[in-house]
């Protein structure tokens, strides 16, 4: 399980919204921290995700847990209180910024700065998530329902929105 932190990069670890990753956070085999990237030290594994599906899972599980926790938390103690605490309008707000951040760092020449960004993008929604009662692990679930069927079939199988007029 992710150790409440508020530091930065300590040894093998990095805190990260709140919560100190470690090599052996999640059962990670062979991850480490390297100092690259815009804003310092990144959590890498060294195998394939491919070869890790259950351990990705087990880190959506540990979001999810600590994004429920966070929820009852005092928000001068936890970044995460704060948004639940301002509501949904500033969680929309981060949403939005990690969105054009995620837009801006795609139009960069490498893909190191997309990486995190996207990561920030994917944090927030799952705040954004968790707010409205749902979780990491729901996402999945609707990923994994679409898994194996054309694009534009499923788009095809959507129930048609009604127009306001």
């Amino acid at each position: 399980m992710p150790t409440p932190s508020g530091g930065g990069v300590e040894g093998n670890a990095r805190a990260c919204w709140g919560f100190l990753l470690s090599q052996d956070s999640w059962g990670f085999e062979g991850a480490h921290v390297a100092p690259s990237g815009p804003k310092g030290g990144r959590f890498y594994l060294s195998r394939p995700m491919s070869e890790q599906n259950s351990q990705a899972t087990g880190l959506i599980e540990a979001l999810d847990q600590v994004l429920e926790e966070r929820k009852s938390q005092d928000p001068s103690q936890s970044y995460v209180a704060k948004l639940y605490h301002k509501g949904l309008p500033k969680i929309l707000e981060k949403v939005a910024e990690e969105s054009r951040e995620t837009i801006e760092a795609a139009a960069e020449e490498g893909t190191d700065h997309l990486v995190y960004e996207v990561g920030d993008l994917w944090f927030h929604t799952l705040v954004l998530l968790h707010h409205r009662g749902r979780t990491g692990q729901d996402v999945l679930n609707e990923l994994a329902r679409r898994f194996g069927v054309s694009g534009i079939v499923e788009k095809a199988s959507r129930p048609q929105k009604e127009k306001a007029e």
